[in-house]
């Protein structure tokens, strides 16, 4: 499942930063969106300026409520900011008036996400177990709209993906 993909990220991931990105409106269940992620490239909005994010880094998205990973994206474009116009034509643009263009890694695992239970926090304490460096994620769960994580973890959860293939 993306294997391709993935296997080169893994062997291309030099001077790249890796991102835990949530995603959803907390004002909505997750049942009310239902979301399939198969297009190659992607929006990927933030609630505040995303300075330290770069074209070429890795974001690594994760459903807020329910805490699965929907997707792994390649940060492809600058930020940038939406326009007075934008927010009138998509009321959503108030709330998420950063965004980046993103090339979508994951488009087969993005279209059965949800059918998988690649748990976020789940896969955090997995990985904490056999690595000297943990890796804490607790600022996701109080609104932080964007963590840095080590790349080793990045690399865990990539591979967990590509384990759904086997």
């Amino acid at each position: 499942m993306d294997n391709a993909n993935l296997n080169d990220l893994i062997l291309n991931s030099d001077d790249r930063q890796f991102w835990l990105k949530p995603w959803g409106n907390p004002d909505r269940a997750p049942d009310e969106e239902e979301q399939f992620f198969t297009s190659s490239k992607l929006t990927i909005g933030f609630s505040k300026q995303p300075n330290a994010v770069e074209i070429g880094d890795i974001l690594i998205v994760h459903r807020i409520k329910i805490s699965k990973i929907m997707l792994v994206a390649e940060v492809i474009s600058s930020v940038h900011h939406a326009t007075d116009e934008k927010k009138k034509k998509n009321p959503l643009l108030n709330r998420w008036a950063w965004s980046v263009e993103a090339k979508n890694l994951t488009p087969e695992y993005g279209a059965q996400w949800f059918e998988h239970s690649l748990k976020t926090f789940a896969l955090a304490n997995e990985y904490n177990k056999n690595s000297p460096d943990k890796v804490k994620l607790g600022s996701i769960q109080f609104g932080n709209d964007k963590l840095r994580i080590p790349e080793e973890f990045g690399k865990f959860v990539i591979k967990e993906i590509q384990r759904l293939e086997e």
